[in-house]
Formats: C-alpha cells, structure tokens, sequence
C-alpha cells in the first residue's frame, strides 16, 4: 500500500506542475520531466516486477484485486507508457498524468478501505 501511496503522491505533484497555468517555464519544465520520467520508471518497474505468475502467487488476495490493476492501468491504458518524459511538457501531457493520477488513487482508495 505504502508503494501505491508513493506512486499517488508523485502524479499528484506533476498533476500540481500542470495545474499552475500559463507558460510552463524552464524550471518548471525541467521538474516535470524529471517527476514524470521517475514516475513512468517506477510504475513500469513494478508492472515488469508484478507480471510474472510465480510474483502474483506470492501477493494478497486484496493486491492481487487493487494494486496489480492499478499499476496495469496507470501505465497501459492512461497512454503513459506512450508519454515520452524526456520531451517538452505540452498540454497533451495533462489528461495523461490526470488519468494517472485518477487511477492511482481510486485502486488506492480501494485497497485502504478493504484494510480498515
């Protein structure tokens, strides 16, 4: 859970880049990069790491039912393993990372209520 907390909280911050508005400066452009190309590694490591049987035989019936679907989706069907991190932010970037964000924090969710 602490896992999909931190994956949440970084597309939170590049979501937070985006919704300033305006020109996206250089700084600002730099720290988005920087945020969306960690955050597209991390959840494709995890994808990667998650896809074998023998690691999905290891996981709790509740990640199992959250975190893999969530990991999948953030990355596959958000279009953020098509996003190229190392490019100009645009404003095409934005629906990508609110998708992100958007699935990240429901499987989450999801998963903190079935723990309580």
């Amino acid at each position: 859970m602490s896992r999909l907390r931190h994956l949440s909280n970084s597309s939170q911050s590049a979501l937070h880049l985006l919704e300033q508005g305006g020109i996206i400066t250089a700084q600002r452009s730099t720290e988005l990069r920087d945020i969306v190309r960690r955050l597209k590694s991390e959840i494709r490591a995890e994808y990667k790491r998650t896809s074998p049987i023998s690691a999905q035989e290891k996981i709790s019936p509740e990640e199992s039912a959250y975190y893999l679907p969530a990991i999948y989706e953030a990355y596959y069907d958000t279009g953020l393993s098509a996003l190229r991190a190392e490019a100009k932010p645009t404003d095409e970037w934005y629906g990508t990372i609110e998708a992100v964000n958007a699935k990240l924090k429901y499987y989450l969710y999801q998963l903190e209520s079935q723990a309580d």
